[in-house]
């Protein structure tokens, strides 16, 4: 039986608006994420740990379940250089605008 080869995917979230970000991927052992987030900090006990310093949202379970098997990828700090925060977001919805989809996929965004 030849086996059958599918081609790669590469899925991005880009999440807007009130995602915090050091409450989804949490740099828990960093003493200033205690320090400077006393009352909205994920307790140790609650976080799903992926390596010694980061771990994920306990309610991120299932991406977490991804990570473990060696499908998902983190990557810090990206954005742009510009001051202003608008830039980049209009350039997104720009792009969006004029772009037509290949095929439909699973996603109605």
């Amino acid at each position: 039986m030849a086996a059958t080869q599918k081609d790669p995917v590469l899925v991005t979230v880009q999440l807007s608006g009130g995602n915090d970000y050091l409450n989804t991927v949490i740099p828990f052992n960093d003493p200033l994420y205690r320090d400077n987030r006393p009352a909205v900090g994920i307790p140790d006990d609650q976080i799903l740990k992926v390596d010694k310093n980061y771990g994920f949202n306990p309610a991120m379970a299932p991406l977490k379940k991804v990570w473990d098997q060696g499908k998902l990828a983190i990557v810090h700090g990206v954005g742009y250089a510009s001051r202003r925060r608008w830039e980049p977001r209009a350039g997104w919805v720009r792009w969006r605008a004029n772009t037509t989809p290949k095929k439909r996929t699973w996603s109605r965004s």
